[in-house]
């Protein structure tokens, strides 16, 4: 029996072989051009500077990938390497790959560097209308780009803080009508003006001159008068009643006297209390006058975020963003367990296989590092990294980078344990560089460049994530230490105050730095305390108090002579309007005294005449009580 078209297909698998063909002849000769373009492509993306390499080369055999000459360019120095790794070798798992997954059992990376220099720039070029870098994308949000906030701002808090004091503050320009305590003598001196009328009309109100005149008509004729007989008893009871009436109205006149003088002596009292608040209010008039010098006063922190310089914590900020870059390559969507999706079906009947084996699109299991520090006197380290993967869930490991290394006294660790297994991304950095060699080093600009000539130290920083919250320190010491600042000329109390600075920067011989975070993964916030801050509280603020207290006693004087002459018009105008009515007062209370002291001296006269009088026209036989009776005066 003839069999038409036999077993095999010729249709179908001579168009596969072909196309078999052509992808190993791909892969042997374009494929190491294709992972290295990818990787650049991949790496600029996710930088937002140029990612680079100088050759990848794939060996089929033995399933390992080299990548040479690896340049991650640093966004905010293009002309600088972030991260520059001599070479990479990794061995990948090649089932893995018929399913498009990387899996590298191990790894070798040698030769990591950093802050290596550029042949030239790794800025990625804008094209026109296009956003090029996460820079444009960041002015667009409305977004600084990280460490933007730092810069300027040390500079902006000591050029408020030591500038012309005059420019701010000119006490020639004080006006009067701005001062309360010009203020209250004008309110005061209209109201002493209204109550000093009050003051006389008292005075006038009380008619004693009539009274005075009657009582002196009485002792007048009382002096002339005989009281002898019995005519002479009855008059000087008369005289005595009428003198004794004339006594207690003069008496309502001297209580009226009294009550006047008491009630002027209490309005004069509240208008000189007034004169000696118008002093207190001098004062707080200075006070509000100095208020805004005062306002920006000096803060040790923004000197010293000046002297160490701003781009150290724009760099900071740099480094603690790609705990959110990190996390953005992570498979947040994947399970643990999860299989991949089945292969599209072809036409035909299916046969199901079980599907036994399960990966991430990328798991580096564990690769060694070695590595140097920059710098002229660099430490050569090594240790490990392990279960770097697209898909934290399905591993169920977190990231571990460890490692260490060592110079005679020197000593660099770093042990990072990044955790995206759970639903809330964990983060743990613990960092230490002991023997950090610091000459050369370039600081801030506080009117003038600062830089460390010598000295020797060491980093310490620890920080820890939850969520997006941020929290932890970086600690620096640097003992001993010498320090450069190379000062601009100024003039005034600029000139003063930068001399201050230069003295206790170019004095100190110990540094420490605490930088204290927090806030989130995207807006960090950083404390800065120093051992410069005291140093710099107590040298600038006993400068500024000398200056401040110049400026006050100016104040003072502005204010003397807008308000002490409008003063001294006012106790003039109280002592004045209140001498008059106290005048008129003392006198009309002193006669009618001295009337009154007449009046008691006549009714005892006339009460001895009546009884001379009395004992006159009795006679010698009468009894003893007859007599006594006849003495009694009413």
């Amino acid at each position: 029996m003839k069999i038409k078209g036999g077993f095999i297909r010729w249709k179908a698998v001579v168009p596969g072989l072909v196309t078999t063909a052509l992808v190993a002849v791909f892969a042997i000769f374009f494929l190491d051009w294709t992972v290295e373009w990818a990787i650049e492509k991949a790496g600029t993306m996710a930088n937002g500077a140029k990612v680079e390499l100088s050759g990848v080369n794939i060996n089929y055999s033995t399933g390992t990938v080299t990548l040479k000459g690896l340049q991650v360019t640093d966004k905010g120095a293009p002309m600088t390497n972030a991260v520059e790794i001599e070479s990479m070798k990794l061995s990948v798992a090649i089932k893995p790959l018929f399913w498009r997954k990387v899996i590298v059992e191990k790894g070798e990376i040698i030769g990591v560097r950093t802050g290596t220099p550029r042949k030239y720039s790794g800025a990625i070029p804008k094209e026109a209308g296009e956003e090029k870098t996460g820079e444009d994308k960041a002015k667009k949000a409305g977004e600084s780009e990280p460490g933007t906030d730092y810069k300027g701002k040390g500079k902006e808090a000591l050029s408020g803080m030591i500038g012309n004091l005059k420019d701010q503050y000119d006490p020639g320009k004080l006006k009067a009508e701005d001062l309360a305590s010009y203020r209250k003598v004008q309110e005061e001196t209209a109201r002493v003006n209204g109550v000093a009328a009050e003051w006389e009309g008292k005075a006038d109100a009380i008619k004693s001159d009539g009274k005075l005149d009657e009582a002196k008509a009485l002792l007048y004729r009382i002096k002339g008068s005989d009281y002898s007989g019995a005519a002479g008893i009855k008059k000087a009871a008369d005289d005595a009643k009428e003198a004794q009436k004339l006594k207690s109205e003069l008496k309502q006149l001297s209580d009226a006297v009294s009550s006047a003088k008491t009630s002027l002596a209490s309005e004069v009292a509240k208008a000189k209390g007034a004169v000696k608040e118008i002093d207190a209010l001098k004062k707080q008039d200075i006070d509000n006058a100095m208020g805004q010098l005062k306002g920006g006063a000096f803060s040790a922190e923004g000197l010293t975020r000046a002297a160490l310089g701003p781009e150290y914590f724009a760099k900071l900020e740099t480094a603690l963003g790609w705990f959110d870059k990190i996390r953005g390559m992570m498979n947040k969507k994947g399970k643990k367990g999860e299989k991949p999706a089945p292969p599209a079906p072809r036409k035909g009947k299916d046969i199901p296989f079980e599907f036994k084996y399960s990966w991430p699109a990328f798991h580096l299991k564990v690769a060694t590092i070695t590595g140097v520090t920059a710098g002229d006197n660099p430490i050569e380290y090594k240790g490990e990294i392990r279960d770097v993967t697209t898909d934290p869930a399905m591993v169920g490991r977190p990231i571990v980078i460890d490692f260490k290394g060592g110079a005679g006294s020197r000593t660099l660790i770093l042990k990072a344990v990044l955790d995206y297994t759970g639903e809330r991304p964990r983060e743990s950095v613990a960092f230490s560089y002991d023997g950090i060699a610091l000459a050369g080093t370039r600081l801030g600009d506080v009117n003038g460049p600062v830089g460390i000539r010598d000295g020797k130290g060491k980093a310490d920083c620890e920080v820890k994530t939850s969520g997006e919250t941020i929290n932890g320190t970086v600690v620096f010491n640097a003992d001993p230490v010498a320090i450069t600042h190379e000062g601009k000329s100024a003039s005034g109390t600029q000139e003063k105050l930068y001399a201050v600075v230069h003295d206790v920067l170019v004095g100190l011989n110990k540094l420490n730095v605490t930088v204290v975070i927090s806030g989130t993964i995207k807006k960090p916030g950083f404390q800065v305390k120093s051992s410069m801050d005291k140093a710099f509280g107590g040298a600038v603020n006993a400068l500024m108090k000398k200056e401040l207290d110049a400026m006050r006693a100016k104040a003072q004087a502005r204010v003397n002579e807008l308000v002490d002459g409008e003063k001294g018009k006012l106790t003039a105008l109280v002592d004045g309007k209140s001498a008059g009515a106290l005048s008129k007062l003392g006198v009309k209370g002193n006669s009618l005294d001295s009337v009154q002291g007449s009046i008691d001296k006549a009714i005892a006269d006339l009460k001895a005449k009546g009884e001379g009088a009395a004992l006159k026209s009795v006679p010698t036989q009468a009894p003893a009580g007859a007599v006594k009776k006849g003495l009694k005066l009413k």
